[in-house]
C-alpha cells in the first residue's frame, strides 16, 4: 500500500500542466471528499481514486481500543455528456486488543452506481441538479459496526441508495467559484445476521438494549461548501467543510442523529490529478469523535491546451502602393480592449475599430473571421461564451461602420490560445483581444 501511494504522489508532483479537472468522492462519483456533487465526467473520460480514512484518537470498548481503516478504490467512467458511471471497493482493516481476535481485515462489497445531471448552471440553468443511484453488492461481512453510512454499507446483504443532489454557485471570483452542495436521499437494506454491539463505542453501547434492535431506513443528507483558496496556470486550492447524517439505522439511537463534520484541503494540477485531504468529526456522543482523510486521485482532462507563451510580434509590413493595398491576412486589434469579465467596447476603441473598417473597405473582396479571446479566469465552457460574444459586438460595430454584414463570420476561441502570460493582470489584458482573420 505504501508503494501505491508514492507512486501517486510521484505521478501528482511530476504532472503539473492544464487542463479539465474533476475529482472522485470516497464512493466514486465525482463531487468533494465524502459528498457527490452534480459534476459528471466528459464522456469516455475515467476517473480513478485511492482514499485511506480511519480513526485518530480509537474508542474505548469493554474489549479495549478498536481501530478501524479503510482505504476506499473507486473507478468511474463518463458514459453521455449528462451520465456517468462509478464503481467502488474498500479494503477494511479492523483491530481490537484482544489476543485471538486482534485483526480483521476483509474487501467489503463492490458498489455500482450511475449518476445524471438533470439541469446544468453553466447553460443557464437557477442551479445544477443531478440524480443518484447506487447498488452495493454483498460480498463483504457482517461483523463490522452497525452505524452504517454510504461509505460504509460494506456488508453482505445487498444495499441500494438513491440521492437528489442540488449545486449553486454563491459567488464567482478570480480564483473560482464559491459553491454550495445539497444531498438528500436514503438507503435500503436487510437487517444485517451478525450485528455485533461489542464492535461499538461504549457511549452507543449504552444506548443498545438487545440484539432485536428495529432496523430503520435511513434519510441521509449533507450539505458542503467549497470556497476557492488560489489559483494559478497550472493549480488550484480550495477549502472544503462537509457536514453529513441520517436519521439512523438502529431506534435505539433515541433521536440522537448520528452526523459528521468534514474540514479540509484540496490541491490540484489541470492534468487531471489532485490530493486531498482533512479531519472529519463525529458530532454524535457514539461515533468515533476524530477521524482522518487522506485521498489521491486521477481523472482525464477533456482537452489539455498548449502551455502559455508569448508570441513574437511579426516584423510591420512595408507601406502599400497608392492603387494596391496588400490584403493583410490577420488584423490584431490590440487597441480594442475589454474589462474583465465584459463584452462592450470602450470608447477609447473606437479609433483602432476605426483603422479596421477603412482596411476592410479598402479590400472590398476579401472576407473575414472575426476571432474573440479571453484570459484563463473562470471556467473554459464560460469563457468560450464569453469570447464569442466579444467577436459578436465587434462585428456588430464593423457592420455600423460600413463593412458588409455577410463579409464577417463569428468565431470564439475562449482561453485556447494566449498571446501572453495569465499570471500577471498586464498579460491577461493581452490575452483579452479580437483578431480578424482574412479568407482570400
Amino acid at each position: 500500500m505504501k508503494r501505491v501511494w508514492a507512486v501517486a504522489i510521484a505521478l501528482l508532483v511530476g504532472g503539473w500542466g492544464r487542463g479539465a479537472l474533476a475529482f472522485p468522492t470516497e464512493t466514486g462519483e465525482t463531487g468533494l471528499v465524502t459528498i457527490p456533487t452534480t459534476d459528471i465526467l466528459p464522456p469516455l473520460r475515467p476517473s480513478i481514486g485511492i482514499t485511506l480514512d480511519g480513526i485518530i484518537n480509537p474508542p474505548q470498548t469493554a474489549t479495549g481500543q478498536i481501530s478501524v481503516y479503510h482505504t476506499h478504490f473507486s473507478l468511474g467512467i463518463g458514459l453521455l455528456p449528462n451520465l456517468e458511471f462509478t464503481s467502488e471497493i474498500p479494503y477494511v482493516q479492523f483491530e481490537r486488543d484482544v489476543a485471538s481476535h486482534r485483526h480483521t481485515d476483509d474487501i467489503g462489497g463492490l458498489r455500482l452506481g450511475l449518476k445524471y445531471r438533470l439541469l446544468n448552471e453553466e447553460n443557464g440553468a437557477p442551479l445544477s441538479a443531478a440524480l443518484l443511484g447506487a447498488f452495493v453488492v454483498g460480498t463483504g461481512r457482517d461483523d463490522f459496526p452497525a452505524v452504517l453510512d454510504r461509505a460504509t454499507v460494506f456488508g453482505s446483504r445487498e444495499a441500494y441508495e438513491v440521492m437528489g443532489i442540488l449545486d449553486k454557485v454563491l459567488l464567482k471570483t478570480s480564483q473560482g467559484d464559491a459553491t454550495l452542495t445539497l444531498n438528500a436521499g436514503g438507503l435500503f437494506f436487510d437487517k444485517p445476521s451478525g450485528f455485533s454491539v461489542e464492535n461499538q463505542s461504549l457511549p452507543f453501547q449504552r444506548r443498545f438494549r438487545g440484539p432485536n434492535a428495529t432496523f430503520d431506513v435511513p434519510f441521509e443528507f449533507a450539505a458542503g461548501l467549497k470556497l476557492p483558496l488560489f489559483k494559478t496556470s497550472y493549480a488550484r486550492g480550495e477549502f472544503l467543510n462537509e457536514f453529513r447524517g441520517n436519521t439512523a439505522i438502529v431506534d435505539q439511537v433515541e433521536g440522537a442523529l448520528p452526523t459528521r463534520d468534514f474540514v479540509g484541503l484540496r490541491f490540484a494540477n489541470v492534468y487531471g490529478f489532485a490530493v486531498q485531504g482533512g479531519a472529519d468529526f463525529g458530532l454524535s456522543g457514539f461515533l468515533d469523535p476524530y477521524r482522518f482523510f487522506a485521498s489521491i486521485s486521477y481523472a482525464m482532462p477533456a482537452t489539455l491546451p498548449p502551455r502559455p507563451r508569448r508570441i513574437a510580434q511579426a516584423p510591420p509590413p512595408p507601406p502599400p502602393p497608392p492603387l494596391a493595398p496588400p490584403v493583410k491576412t490577420k488584423i490584431v486589434l490590440r487597441g480594442v480592449h475589454f474589462d474583465f469579465d465584459k463584452a462592450t467596447i470602450r470608447s477609447d476603441s473606437v479609433a483602432t475599430l476605426r483603422e479596421a473598417a477603412n482596411t476592410l473597405k479598402e479590400n472590398p473582396a476579401v472576407r473575414v473571421v472575426v476571432e474573440g479571446h479571453t484570459d484563463s479566469m473562470g471556467t473554459e465552457a464560460y469563457n468560450q461564451r464569453l469570447s464569442r460574444r466579444r467577436a459578436e459586438a465587434v462585428k456588430d460595430y464593423l457592420i455600423k461602420l460600413g463593412v458588409a454584414a455577410d463579409r464577417l463570420t463569428v468565431r470564439g476561441m475562449g482561453e485556447s490560445q494566449p498571446v501572453a502570460s495569465n499570471d500577471t493582470e498586464e498579460g491577461r489584458a493581452e490575452n483579452r483581444r479580437v483578431e480578424l482573420l482574412a479568407q482570400q
